[in-house]
């Protein structure tokens, strides 16, 4: 959620990758072979501190050493676990063989016969919130895009932003620096939960 890398390049996350001291995690994405950087908001700087606080057993020096793991051995553990989390919250689509109960919303949407499932609600839609959030919040698309890794603005635009009916009324610059200074953390700033919490709470639609 704090990087928008697929799942993939989230699994095979090299430590060498992560510049804790810089603010930045460089990375190659194995789709597009584009090399993004990616800002460490304290959020994920948690997570990784984490995760690099753990002994290196060997090489490749893997970030998350057991995530690739299951990775490797099957590309769909991730999203998996996701989405079970996902139907606990009660987002599934329901099975005509199963008992029905009533549900929040899909996490997949069919499309052309040939084509995998849509996400809507599992470990690839973060990275769609991620492009939604920042865009909307004024954060200039080239910026989003280096990012991402995504070759063409286009493909940001068609597939990965995805405004609400309330993104589309008149925003001050004002309204989008504050949204943006609150998610524009610097690494070196301490996260206070309780004042995001605030500001969040304090957000309408409109804002």
């Amino acid at each position: 959620m704090c990087t928008a890398m697929r799942r993939g390049d989230c699994c095979t996350l090299l430590r060498s990758s992560v510049g804790l001291e810089g603010g930045f995690v460089t990375v190659k994405t194995a789709k597009t072979e584009e090399t993004v950087q990616i800002p460490i908001f304290p959020l994920l700087r948690g997570g990784l501190e984490k995760a690099l606080a753990k002994p290196a057993l060997r090489p490749p020096f893997y970030a998350f050493p057991e995530l690739e793991t299951h990775y490797r051995l099957n590309p769909d553990h991730l999203t998996d676990r996701v989405r079970r989390a996902m139907k606990t919250a009660g987002f599934f689509n329901p099975k005509e063989n199963e008992a029905q109960r009533p549900s929040r919303g899909a996490v997949q949407q069919e499309r052309e016969p040939g084509l995998r499932k849509a996400s809507l609600r599992d470990f690839h839609s973060f990275r769609v919130t991620w492009v939604t959030v920042a865009l909307t919040a004024g954060v200039p698309l080239e910026i989003v895009q280096k990012v991402t890794g995504h070759r063409t603005t286009a493909i940001v635009l068609k597939h990965y932003f995805q405004p609400g009916r309330g993104s589309f009324g008149a925003r001050s610059p004002e309204s989008c620096r504050r949204w943006w200074a609150i998610a524009r953390c610097r690494a070196n700033d301490e996260f206070n939960m309780a004042e995001l919490r605030a500001k969040l709470t304090a957000m309408e639609d409109s804002t």
